[in-house]
């Protein structure tokens, strides 16, 4: 028995039909996937939305009420802390009102009629008569006591046929200008002053109390006074000081009083008759 085999025509008329099976086959099966994935996405879209139940609104706590906040401070700003101004110096002080000298006239004294009546009084203790008043004297008196401000100085002048007191007092602040409070310094020199009955100018001569014996001086008849304020330093240390000032007060007397002799002393400074407190 003879074996026939198939020719090549025949094999590719076979395998040309087999090929178009196959894409038949796989056409058919792709056609098929596209209808059920369309199927599936038309119910997708039919299909309602689900809903969700209202649920009843949840009550919140109360809220506390948090104190409000206070403000914040802003912490003050550094200020510059000026050095204190020094004290402002008081304010002048007005002159007191002029006392009433009457006539008295002349010279710088403001308390003219003062300055006479203490010394008077004073006088009157050693049994001396009271003195008057002289505007020549006073004008002299108050140029002397101008040339001796300059330099607060207490020098004598060169009037020899005058008598003469002058008084310097310094201060800080700048001392009143009243004459009268230097006739008191000039009587207190009687306590180094020996009354003796025999030699009281040999005695007294270089006792320091030529002031005294001038202001008691019982043969003196007038006086005229006057006076001058100067500016002085009162020193601290070293180059430091403070302002101050000098009043230099003079009294010119005549008849001149101190006239050089046992007999002249013993007539003219009499001892006091009552005590006066210095």
């Amino acid at each position: 028995m003879s074996r026939r085999f198939a020719t090549p025509a025949a094999l590719a008329a076979t395998l040309v039909v087999v090929v178009v099976l196959a894409l038949s086959h796989h056409q058919a099966a792709a056609q098929e996937t596209d209808v059920v994935t369309t199927t599936r996405v038309a119910n997708r879209q039919r299909r309602p939305p689900k809903t969700k139940a209202a649920q009843p609104p949840r009550s919140s706590p109360p809220k506390q009420l948090s104190p409000a906040p206070s403000p914040r401070r802003s912490p003050p700003s550094p200020s510059r802390v000026s050095p204190p101004s020094p004290p402002s110096p008081p304010p002048p002080r007005s002159p007191p009102p002029p006392p009433n000298n009457g006539s008295l006239v002349g010279g710088s004294c403001r308390d003219i009629k003062a300055v006479l009546d203490v010394q008077n009084k004073l006088r009157a203790v050693h049994k001396s008569p009271p003195l008057t008043w002289s505007s020549a004297l006073a004008a002299s008196a108050t140029a002397w006591a101008k040339n001796q401000s300059v330099k607060c100085g207490g020098g004598k002048s060169q009037l020899t046929k005058l008598g003469e007191n002058v008084f310097v007092m310094h201060s800080m602040p700048r001392p009143s200008s009243e004459c009268a409070q230097a006739v008191m310094p000039w009587y207190s020199e009687n306590q180094f002053y020996k009354f003796d009955p025999v030699k009281p100018f040999t005695l007294n001569l270089n006792s320091g109390t030529s002031q005294f014996t001038q202001l008691v001086w019982k043969n003196t008849t007038t006086v005229g006074c006057g006076m001058a304020v100067g500016d002085s330093k009162y020193w601290v240390s070293g180059t430091r000081y403070l302002p101050a000032g000098c009043l230099v007060v003079v009294c010119h007397y005549l008849p001149m009083g101190n006239v050089a002799g046992e007999g002249s002393f013993l007539a003219n400074v009499l001892p006091n008759t009552s005590y006066v407190p210095l």
